[in-house]
């Protein structure tokens, strides 16, 4: 090895142990946050790179737009509609959610239609065998008798039960089966239908088993990305960008998420002196600003020279 090599890895050695790094911690309940300082900031030939993420998963799924579950439980009955409220829902609460909706609207048809085909009262019962009563004493002890008889063989009141649509999972496939009773029906051609999001095409379905035709929908990203507006020299497919860091939420609705590199990617600040302010955001793959429904989250960024 040459004097000149040996000269320059310790150039490099001394300026990494003179290199100074500075955290940026930034805590807010908005994804798309800008940073302001009290006086300019240095960063002449200064790096930066992203070092954490924390927040919990509260990107919404659902949403005004695509929230509703239209059906009806007879031709003869008007279309009834769930609608679900704006969260992050995994599947089995969707049909958790579908079933609890399904039972209190059946118990709702069964009353009616129970009470529309049985009487009310015990004297009901006896006005339509007897006809109303009278105050006549002409053989009163006759029909009371018959009235007693007729009390001990009165038809009791049991409500008519509904058949439920059920709504599961096909773990191996990433689909759902839709499992729709005799003279139900689904409406997904309604607007704002949750149907897309369970796999299923824009179609009324009759009773009958169906796998959606295509794979649940049901997570809104596949990946976050964090930009921040000083950097320069990253890219994304080819093209100049100003995202640092990229990770995938492996965890479930209402947990935490956590991305933490192991190891930090530093790039360059843009050929300036000194800054006012910068700002960060977070954006799905397709570029869109990331709605976390006003979680708190922090992100720190790592500032070296």
């Amino acid at each position: 090895m040459n004097l000149v090599k040996i000269e320059q890895q310790l150039e490099k050695i001394i300026n990494k142990m003179n290199a100074t790094s500075h955290d940026f911690v930034i805590t807010s309940s908005n994804c798309d946050e800008t940073v302001y300082f009290d006086q300019p900031f240095q960063v002449k030939d200064t790096q930066v790179a992203f070092k954490l993420l924390t927040t919990y998963y509260s990107i919404p799924n659902i949403r005004p737009g695509k929230n509703i579950f239209r059906y009806r439980i007879s031709p003869d009955t008007s279309y009834e509609e769930i609608v679900f409220e704006t969260g992050a829902w995994e599947f089995s609460a969707i049909s958790d959610y579908l079933r609890g909706c399904f039972e209190f609207i059946n118990k709702k048809y069964e009353y009616t239609i129970t009470n529309s085909i049985m009487p009310d009262t015990e004297t009901d019962v006896l006005d339509i065998f007897f006809g109303p009563e009278t105050d006549t004493s002409k053989n009163d002890g006759s029909k009371k008798k018959k009235r007693a008889e007729t009390e001990k063989q009165k038809p009791e009141k049991r409500p008519l039960k509904f058949p439920t649509i059920k709504l599961t999972a096909q773990v191996s496939t990433m689909k759902s089966i839709l499992e729709i009773p005799e003279g139900h029906s689904v409406d997904f051609l309604t607007p704002n239908t949750i149907g897309s999001l369970l796999g299923f095409d824009r179609k009324v379905y009759e009773a009958g088993r169906y796998i959606s035709e295509n794979i649940v929908d049901i997570n809104p990203v596949n990946t976050i990305q964090v930009h921040c507006d000083i950097v320069d020299g990253a890219r994304i497919n080819g093209h100049p960008s100003k995202c640092i860091h990229t990770f995938e939420p492996r965890t479930a609705p209402g947990h935490k998420i956590i991305s933490e590199p192991k190891n930090l990617v530093y790039y360059p600040v843009f050929e300036i002196d000194s800054i006012n302010k910068f700002r960060i955001w977070l954006t799905d793959d397709q570029g869109n600003i990331i709605d976390n429904r006003g979680e708190k989250l922090t992100i720190v960024l790592s500032l070296k020279r």
